[in-house]
């Protein structure tokens, strides 16, 4: 027996100009600095690889000594998640507090 026919898919083609003319100004202001923080951020990610950070295969970075300290890039949020061993590593390098 043969499978019905898929719906017909029809392509809509829509220049950025057109997108951009329906913007405001406030959302345009919006979508220029969600783009600059996300090329801020693959900048960063970029120095890491420089200084030897290697991909986990997963979006993360490892630290070239110890895979476990790691961190994992979200391109929509432009969140940096950091793994436990990495947050401890990071409090380790900060100052005790002297009360």
């Amino acid at each position: 027996m043969a499978e019905p026919d898929a719906p017909p898919f029809v392509a809509h083609s829509v220049a950025s100009d057109d997108i951009e003319a329906t913007l405001t100004a406030e959302e345009m202001a919006e979508i220029d600095a969600h783009e600059r923080k996300y090329h801020e951020r693959l900048a960063d990610l970029s120095e890491m690889e420089k200084n030897g950070w290697k991909s986990d295969g997963n979006g993360g970075l490892c630290h070239p000594d110890d895979p476990e300290v790691s961190v994992w890039f979200n391109p929509y949020t432009l969140d940096l998640y950091l793994s436990p061993k990495f947050i401890e590593r990071l409090k380790a390098m900060l100052p005790l507090k002297q009360e």
